[in-house]
C-alpha cells in the first residue's frame, strides 16, 4: 500500500499524496489516523511511520475490552485476542468462541461453562463441524470463471 500511495518513489507520503485517503468522505476516521502516524513533525510519513503506524492497532478483543462494562467485558488473552471461553456474569451464559470473537454455534451454557478448549481442539481437528464457508464448494458442478471473479479485489468489475 505504502509503495501505491508513493507516487513520487521518495520513500516517503506527502500531504498530496495522502491527500485521497485524508479526505475520503466515506472513511471520516482515517484523517485522525493518518495525522497520528507523522512521529516527527515533518509533514511526511516515511515507510517506518507507516509500518509504525498499522503495528499500533490494537487486537480485537483489546479494543472491545476497553469500552465494555465490567459485567459484559470480554476475556482477552496476552495478546489481546479472545480466550476461547467468554462469559456474561449477570446473565450467568458462557460460549465458546475463536479468537477474533465469533461465537461457535450450540456452545451456549447456563449455569456451568462449557469446555471451549476441548471443542476449539476439535474444530481445529476437523473433528466438528462450524459455521464457516466451504470455498472449494461449487452446488453445480460448473466451472464459473466468471461468478469466480466477480467481487474479487484481484479484478476490476466492468459494468
Amino acid at each position: 500500500m505504502f509503495g501505491h500511495l508513493d507516487s513520487d518513489n521518495d520513500g516517503r507520503l506527502s500531504l498530496s499524496e495522502l491527500y485521497g485517503l485524508e479526505h475520503d468522505q466515506n472513511e471520516p476516521c482515517l484523517k485522525p489516523f493518518l495525522d497520528g502516524c507523522d512521529t516527527d513533525g515533518d509533514i511526511f510519513v516515511n515507510g517506518p511511520e507507516w509500518c509504525g503506524c498499522f503495528s499500533k492497532a490494537e487486537r480485537p478483543c483489546a479494543a472491545v475490552r476497553k469500552r465494555s462494562s465490567p459485567d459484559v467485558a470480554p476475556a482477552c488473552d496476552s495478546r489481546g485476542y479472545y480466550r476461547s471461553t467468554q462469559c456474561h456474569r449477570g446473565l450467568g451464559l458462557c460460549w465458546c468462541v475463536d479468537p477474533h470473537g465469533v461465537e461457535f454455534a450450540g456452545t451456549r451454557t447456563r449455569g456451568n461453562k462449557p469446555d471451549c478448549d476441548t471443542i476449539v481442539n476439535k474444530i481445529s481437528s476437523g473433528g466438528l463441524k462450524t459455521n464457516s464457508v466451504d470455498l472449494d464448494d461449487d452446488e453445480d458442478g460448473g466451472t464459473d470463471s466468471a461468478q469466480d471473479l466477480e467481487g474479487s479485489a484481484d479484478q476490476p468489475l466492468d459494468f
